[in-house]
């Protein structure tokens, strides 16, 4: 039977939240790489490249206006590259 206590379901919110902003770093850095790298991601989607190195390496995480860009950037789907749901990349040929 569910557990009726919501602190139960608090805490397995907090634990999916927690997996899901650690892969959050790991799909980021992927689209870096897949547009060049920091320096020719910051240039595309208008940042610095340190912050997109910060991004790849999971030393920051990304604001909403970066990941939209990066998103954009790369066509991905924003679900996806936040949660890691909906439709992945599309492989380059």
């Amino acid at each position: 039977m569910p557990s009726t206590n919501p602190n139960d379901t608090l805490s397995r919110f907090d634990v999916k939240a927690e997996a899901t902003a650690a892969a959050l770093p790991r799909r980021a850095a992927l689209l870096i790489e897949r547009l060049g790298g920091p320096g020719p991601t910051s240039r595309l989607i208008g940042c610095h490249s340190y912050t997109c190195a910060k991004w790849a390496t999971g030393e920051s995480l990304p604001n909403a206006e970066g990941l939209i860009r990066l998103a954009l950037a790369t066509e991905c789907d924003a679900n996806w590259l936040l949660l890691g749901r909906g439709k992945p990349p599309a492989a380059q040929s």
